[in-house]
């Protein structure tokens, strides 16, 4: 006479050892579940990791214009708001920074004027959302 084992969860009627088709596809649920755990968190990060790089790039992007106008004479940096276009290299192509300056005389300063005022915003767009960076600089005579 033959003697069966029941196992927790099967009925093993039949003799045959393994999974029920219900068994396989409730586990390829669970699968499916946690990889799309996964992938969301994959995604987020990628996400986070872009829009840092982007900052970080920004941020270099109004030093490197700051620093190009304090190399400049003074007489040649006149007083007054201009804006220009930066285009970045980044890992997944390019990138454009807008960086909008603003030139003033020191209004405390003699005539004629021995100290400016640069202040430097910087605008880029990511994911349809505008982000920026702004920095103040003063230059002598």
């Amino acid at each position: 006479m033959k003697q069966t084992q029941a196992h927790a969860g099967f009925d093993n009627r039949s003799g045959e050892n393994g999974f029920s088709l219900i068994e396989v596809l409730i586990s390829f649920l669970l699968v499916t579940m946690v990889m799309l755990a996964l992938l969301e968190g994959v995604v987020l990060y990628s996400q986070v990791n872009m829009r840092n790089i982007l900052r970080d790039e920004g941020v270099r992007a109004t030093q490197d214009v700051l620093n190009e106008l304090r190399s400049r004479d003074f007489n040649r940096v006149t007083a007054g708001t201009s804006t220009l276009t930066v285009r970045k290299a980044l890992r997944s192509g390019s990138w454009d920074y807008t960086v909008t300056l603003v030139v003033t005389d020191s209004p405390a300063a003699p005539e004629p004027p021995t100290t400016k005022s640069i202040q430097a915003t910087t605008r880029w767009e990511f994911q349809g959302k505008t982000y920026t960076h702004a920095a103040n600089a003063m230059i002598t005579q």
